[in-house]
């Protein structure tokens, strides 16, 4: 898991807010143009998803969203359906619930 990347999500929850796959890619030096780079900004915010949820958190990568469907990429729905959360409510219900949950765990580090 890529630490820095972890602390930036982290700070975006902690605020309230989003932040757009490509706002993130150039941290890591990807083009959102490049498939390959789209499909690795996906692997590294899925791994923090991975890692929250092994620990009973909220996907964090909620978080990221596409600047152009204001949501997060089908990596996002296919790691939650994966991890059995995902069930038979739309991705966008599902989405909007996890956001809102990890809104609530990371406001309480919001004064810290």
């Amino acid at each position: 898991m890529n630490a820095q990347l972890y602390e930036r999500l982290k700070k975006v929850a902690i605020a309230q807010d989003v932040i757009a796959y490509g706002d993130l890619a150039p941290m890591f030096g990807l083009d959102m143009s490049q498939a390959k780079d789209r499909a690795e900004i996906g692997r590294l915010v899925g791994a923090i998803s991975e890692f929250e949820h092994a620990n009973g958190r909220p996907l964090l990568s909620a978080v990221v969203i596409s600047k152009e469907h204001n949501r997060p990429g089908d990596g996002f729905f296919t790691l939650a359906r994966t991890l059995g959360l995902l069930g038979s409510q739309s991705e966008d219900i599902f989405w909007t619930g996890e956001l809102a949950r990890v809104h609530a765990y990371w406001k309480r580090y919001r004064n810290v």
